[in-house]
């Protein structure tokens, strides 16, 4: 699929009305404070605790700013003064550019088509990666791109199934590119291409080794007594690399059945430790070098810490993090298991607890920052024996959350499926005139409104079936023309008066209905379609009736309906384009074709004898004008 270019910013209503890594190397051209990589500094889930303030005061931690960008699990990386993440809208996937310090949106750049949109975990799932200016990222499609940070500018992409060739995993790709010495590192899956490097400056493909299936675990780098090397955990097996060469150095493998990974491998010099999902425990290699080469060796494997997408961390030897008693995550929230403490050099459990639930972990100095998927932020001691809570708060109190935050500096950047959240964890003498907790961005008119469309998303926003938009036609007649019709012969009966009140009440009911129909039934019906028709209906029987009689009044009303529905299509364009309804901007394609049979229609309805054969004539231009924008609209999205 072709990615799509650079926007900076969604189309809003025609311009309201016109217009997831290890002990390595930092990422080049960030700051020893940022957070470049999903997993921070050093790609290891550490944060440097020297402007961190833990715990925070009873109170709770000061909330600088929440704001909804858009659906999605992918994790924050914070370059300088911008926040970086990918979010999903109606309108696609996209990577988003925010202030950090106020949440001010500075650019998004459109990736791809949204993925998942109608189902429990829509995307994006990978990570951008910050470095020397740039973003790197990938779609859920294994488009992966090279964007400007400063603008937004899309200055490469590749798609990995087109241009390279990969068998990407089945629920989507989710893999955070790996970005080092001008290289992007990525596994891909396939023959002879299981991990590609491109170069970072123009995206073509370096050099492609191994031959396995992808997962959903990124790339990840890391050093073996000073000897650095790729690794990537695939679905059957770990696979070592020569990040220059993509010579094999090791590999490990395991069980041939089905077997995804979604965590961050954990690396601790000399032992290297994955938590398995489906309860199948974790393993650690012992990694040693041999000359030029590495050996790597089972040190060993035990069942104590299954792990699905929640990624642990490694503090003074001891792995912490949550395992699984649940076969994976359950997508309604409340997986069962337990957090536990375990030994990295022996896999010996030290302790386990329930306290902090299912949750994802990262280390700040000898203290542990948690965000459960109840949305629970917590803070506790890394101790290898005890767990020792220090605070608790609720972050997104009702939300189900899976990614992991990240810490930079004296902030803390959170989200759940679909809301970015600041924490400030600084010193509190240190505020200064940063906003107070009460003082959050509040939604804009705008965002309420997409906000409805993105709640009751699915796949027929973009690609409508023929039965989507034959229960859409249905809808229209049954909710909005034949009742305005029986509204206006009964209230009103005849004469021009009968004309507007239908032409309201249809473009009335025709606005509503979406609302209230799509409540009731469960499933997207669209039905502005009808309040289309009716507005052009009325234009033709305007300048119908301005010809019977054409003197100077006739003529400017029908000029000016003629008008009216120029500058109300526009609108309805720009609306349609903001909200990515491909099925509504398409609806205006058919109003050509049906225009003979509207302006057949509109003569009879201004005979007084002919108002059965107009009102038949017109359904059958209604039918015409619909069916001939759902052929459009089918070749449009489906080609």
């Amino acid at each position: 699929m072709k990615p799509f270019t650079a926007m900076t910013g969604p189309v809003r209503f025609l311009g309201w009305l016109i217009g997831l890594s290890i002990c390595g190397f930092a990422g080049a051209g960030t700051g020893s404070e940022d957070w470049a990589h999903v997993r921070g500094p050093g790609y290891a889930g550490h944060a440097n605790p020297a402007e961190i303030r833990l715990p925070w005061p009873a109170s709770g931690p000061t909330i600088l700013w929440r704001k909804r960008v858009g659906d999605g699990y992918s994790g924050l990386v914070v370059a300088g003064d911008r926040l970086y993440s990918q979010a999903q809208t109606l309108a696609g996937q996209w990577v988003v550019c925010l202030d950090v310090a106020t949440g001010r949106e500075l650019w998004r750049t459109r990736l791809n088509w949204p993925w998942a949109s109608d189902g429990k975990w829509p995307g994006p799932y990978a990570s951008p990666t910050y470095s020397g200016g740039r973003i790197y990222c990938a779609d859920c499609y294994g488009v992966v791109g090279c964007i400007d940070g400063q603008n937004g500018r899309l200055l490469w992409s590749v798609d990995l199934a087109r241009d390279v060739g990969a068998e990407l995993p089945g629920f989507g790709y989710a893999c955070t590119p790996l970005v080092e010495g001008g290289k992007v590192f990525l596994p891909a899956g396939g023959n002879d291409r299981a991990v590609v490097a491109l170069n970072a400056e123009t995206g073509s493909l370096l050099w492609r080794r191994g031959s396995a299936s992808a997962s959903y675990s990124s790339c990840v780098l890391l050093s073996v007594q000073g000897r650095p090397q790729v690794v990537a955990y695939l679905e059957h097996l770990a696979l070592a690399l020569d990040p220059d060469t993509g010579l094999e150095v090791w590999r490990y493998p395991w069980t041939a059945e089905y077997d995804p990974h979604g965590t961050w491998p954990l690396y601790q010099e000399p032992y290297l430790f994955y938590g398995l999902p489906f309860r199948r425990g974790a393993h650690a290699l012992r990694l040693t070098r041999n000359g030029d080469g590495v050996h790597a060796e089972t040190a060993w494997t035990s069942d104590v810490l299954s792990m699905d997408i929640m990624s642990g961390v490694i503090v003074d030897g001891f792995v912490y993090g949550f395992g699984l008693r649940d076969f994976q995550t359950r997508s309604e929230g409340g997986t069962e298991g337990l957090f536990k403490c375990v030994e990295l050099a022996t896999g010996q459990e030290r302790w386990s607890s329930p306290a902090p639930g299912c949750a994802q972990v990262l280390a700040c100095g000898d203290k542990l920052v948690m965000l459960s998927e109840s949305g629970s932020l917590i803070a506790a001691l890394a101790d290898s024996t005890q767990f020792r809570e220090l605070a608790r708060w609720s972050l997104f109190p009702g939300r189900t959350c899976w990614t992991a935050p990240a810490l930079c500096r004296d902030m803390l950047v959170a989200r759940s499926q679909d809301e970015f959240v600041c924490v400030f964890l600084g010193d509190p003498a240190r505020f200064g005139t940063r906003p107070t907790s009460g003082e959050v961005l509040a939604l804009r008119p705008w965002e309420r409104f997409s906000g409805w469309f993105a709640s009751h998303c699915s796949s027929a926003f973009h690609a409508p079936t023929w039965t989507d938009q034959a229960g859409w036609y249905v809808a229209c007649l049954l909710a909005v023309l034949f009742p305005a019709g029986l509204i206006s012969a009964i209230w009103v009966k005849r004469g021009w008066r009968a004309h507007l009140a239908f032409s309201l009440t249809s473009v009335l009911l025709s606005l509503s209905a979406t609302w209230w129909l799509t409540a009731a039934l469960g499933r997207f019906i669209f039905t502005w379609p009808a309040a289309v028709f009716v507005l052009f209906f009325s234009t033709v029987l305007c300048r119908a009736w301005a010809r019977l009689a054409p003197d100077r009044m006739r003529l400017l009303v029908a000029r000016m309906a003629l008008s009216g529905l120029a500058i109300l299509s526009v609108m309805y364009w720009g609306l349609c384009q903001s909200l990515f309804l491909v099925a509504g901007s398409g609806y205006l394609v058919g109003l050509l074709p049906a225009l003979p049979l509207t302006v057949h229609a509109a003569a009879l309805a201004l005979r007084r004898d002919s108002r059965g054969r107009a009102c038949a004539m017109g359904l059958l231009a209604f039918t015409l004008y619909f069916w001939t924008a759902a052929v459009f609209i089918s070749w449009r999205v489906h080609r």
